[in-house]
């Protein structure tokens, strides 16, 4: 035994007792290093890609160095390039400080900044493009134009209204919520040391775009985003410290899912409603426990929604990711799945318009089309999971009162008809019976 606890020694790979949690301990940093990467569109979720791959694609604006230099694309991307050059100017001028100083911070952070597009991030498949290649000062004036251009953006354009006008087309709001159209968080976390400004706010007010819900604006303004922890219930954790986002991608859907509530109910919605489960919107993000988040589904939202689950598809690559992660943890998968699962037909998607959890300027068709794409793809978390077992669970234990029910719900109308034949027949016969004492 004490041989082979000496041997145990020197096998490779295997740490002895007092490494193995420093070794723990390291692989963990790793990995929420890792986490923190610019990846690629999954190439498992190539099928939520859109037509003509609109959903992974920018059609207006490029940000970061993925698209910046690749084919005729990168060509029309380029004509915003002007406009990120005013907005450079524009914030620098509300900072009061030089170019050359706003310009000489991104310089200090660079070689962090290029450490999160270097690593695995580049290999997932040959679906992809090379690794790019760019000098320090070719990705600090990239780094340093694209933030400037978002928080212009972010804040209106500023006080310029030419700038304003150029910050308009819709397309930027889907463009710049794309996972290989990213820059790095502490890039804005950099720049925001010139201006002031909420970046959270403007993230939770984007939110509301995805689930609407009761909130005014300024109430919405206050909002922080929240973490779930195990027990249900949500904590704040942007003002200690604990979690920094990756980039503003990162940012909504780590603000969406920490404000999601539980998801209690989802077969389709119609059967559901058969069977006496019924579906109820959720008037707040603030309770641990509700039906479903409300979803307002359009082009530019669900190109959100999708960009959202691969941050979490790539996450799920990560094998050593933190399970407290929020990206780890597949909650807007979960969602997304189960609404998926609730529309198995147009009747389904009037059925959660009509209970007011589906809005949006999708047709019923449409909707119909974009749930049944997430079926094929998405990576099914613990929640979805759950919330089969639930069903079965009712289905099981109510097996009466799911069937009486059923039958109700089937034949109410015909029910109604012989019920008020019925009180007809009783009518008549009691005028007959008072004309017979008569």
């Amino acid at each position: 035994m004490a041989d082979a606890i000496e041997l145990a020694g020197y096998l490779p790979g295997e740490p002895g007792p007092a490494s193995y949690p420093q070794s723990m301990d390291d692989r963990m940093a790793e990995a929420i290093e890792e986490s923190k990467k610019i990846r690629r569109f999954p190439y498992s979720l190539r099928g939520m890609m859109g037509e003509d791959n609109q959903y992974a694609l920018p059609s207006v604006v490029s940000i970061g160095p993925w698209w910046c230099r690749f084919g005729d694309r990168s060509r029309r991307l380029r004509i915003m390039d002007t406009v990120k050059l005013a907005a450079a100017y524009s914030l620098c001028k509300l900072s009061a400080r030089s170019p050359s100083h706003v310009y000489d911070k991104v310089i200090s952070i660079l070689g962090h900044v290029r450490g999160h597009y270097e690593g695995q991030g580049f290999h997932f498949s040959n679906y992809y493009h090379s690794p790019f290649d760019v000098s320090d000062g070719e990705l600090a004036t990239m780094m340093f134009l694209d933030g400037c251009f978002l928080l212009q953006y972010m804040m209106g354009g500023g006080t310029d209204p030419m700038l304003q006008k150029l910050m308009s087309p819709s397309g930027i709001k889907k463009d710049i919520f794309m996972i290989e159209n990213q820059i790095p968080y502490l890039v804005l976390k950099a720049l925001m040391e010139f201006v002031s400004f909420d970046v959270h706010g403007f993230i939770a007010t984007m939110g509301t775009e995805v689930f609407p819900n009761n909130h005014n604006k300024e109430e919405v303004q206050r909002q922080k985003p929240r973490r779930r922890t195990q027990s249900g219930c949500t904590n704040n954790v942007i003002e200690d410290g604990s979690y920094e986002p990756p980039h503003l991608l990162g940012l909504l859907h780590f603000h969406l899912t920490g404000s999601m509530p539980e998801m209690a109910v989802p077969c389709g919605a119609a059967e559901l409603a058969r069977i006496g489960i019924k579906l109820a919107a959720a008037t707040t993000t603030a309770t641990c426990r509700l039906s479903l988040s409300p979803l307002f589904l359009d082009d530019v939202t669900v190109s959100w929604l999708v960009n959202m689950a691969a941050v979490e598809e790539t996450a799920a690559g990560d094998f050593i990711m933190p399970a407290s992660s929020p990206e780890a943890q597949f909650r807007l998968s979960s969602y997304l799945s189960v609404m998926a699962m609730l529309v198995n037909r147009e009747e389904d998607v009037q059925e959660l318009r009509g209970r007011q959890l589906l809005h949006g300027t999708l047709s019923n068709t449409q909707a119909l089309a974009f749930f049944k794409g997430l079926g094929h793809s998405l990576h099914h978390g613990r929640q979805y999971d759950a919330i089969l077992e639930k069903i079965d669970t009712y289905k099981r234990d109510r097996k009466v009162r799911v069937a009486v029910y059923r039958f109700l719900y089937d034949n109410y109308k015909t029910i109604a008809a012989v019920l008020s034949i019925t009180g007809v027949l009783i009518g008549i016969f009691k005028t007959l019976l008072s004309f017979k004492q008569h």
